[in-house]
């Protein structure tokens, strides 16, 4: 006579083999969208810059952008300057190019240093990928003489 296997073993059988599939399935789905998703790499440098601003006056900072091809956004999060031009177009397929972003000094704001970031937000084929923030200090003088004695360098990366 043949061996009775008792009902508990074929329910955990049972359970145990549906977990398995179950866990074949997410794995299958996880894969084929890593895999159909396009990576999407690109850099900006300086990461990081410092520079003297007159309240009547501007400041050019370049950055290198690497990988990339479309327009950037750039605006300033934290720091209440105005920034030109606040989209750029780039075509630095995987090379790198110079971009120039001008920072204007408001009058109505004084003298005061503002910290903050930078923010570079590409959009490439209609879609908007993930944004670079710089850290930057802004030191705004009242004059451009006050600017001239004051020991910080202009436009420098840090």
């Amino acid at each position: 006579m043949g061996r009775v296997i008792p009902p508990h073993i074929l329910i955990e059988g049972k359970m145990m083999k549906s977990k398995i599939i179950s866990l074949i399935f997410v794995v299958a789905i996880v894969l084929s969208v890593a895999i159909s998703s396009p990576v999407f790499a690109w850099g900006i440098s300086p990461a990081e810059v410092t520079f003297n601003v007159s309240a009547n006056g501007s400041v050019d900072q370049y950055f290198n952008v690497t990988d990339i091809n479309g327009s950037i956004m750039v605006s300033m999060e934290g720091i209440p300057l105005s920034v030109n031009p606040s989209v750029v177009d780039v075509d630095a397929s995987g090379t790198t190019k110079m971009i120039k972003i001008t920072i204007n000094g408001d009058e109505s704001l004084g003298e005061q240093t503002f910290s903050g970031t930078i923010d570079f937000l590409p959009r490439t084929n209609a879609s908007v990928a993930f944004g670079i923030k710089v850290l930057t200090t802004v030191h705004q003088f009242a004059s451009a003489s006050q600017l001239e004695q004051n020991p910080i360098p202009t436009a420098t990366a840090n």
